[in-house]
């Protein structure tokens, strides 16, 4: 189930921000590695609620939540856990 959601994840991440897969490891902090303000993580945080169908509240909005592929994979497993 994880590697899924993390694939998922990572194939909107590649599309969104115009990488190849092999540049976008579990850890690369996307913060350090690309420019993302807060219209990004509102953006990507309206993919994941859509494709995973979760529901995001102002606490989730929180940075840590967005800082690599694994947080955010390990972030969305929590939320369809609860």
């Amino acid at each position: 189930m994880k590697t899924e959601i993390q694939e998922k994840i990572k194939n909107y991440l590649c599309k969104s921000f115009g990488i190849t897969s092999s540049k976008l490891e579990m850890h690369t902090n996307l913060l350090d590695h690309w420019i993302m303000d807060s219209i990004h993580v509102l953006t990507i945080a309206q993919f994941l609620e859509s494709e995973f169908a979760i529901e995001l509240t102002a606490d989730d909005m929180d940075m840590n939540n967005f800082t690599n592929l694994h947080q955010l994979s390990h972030f969305v497993f929590q939320k369809m856990s609860l």
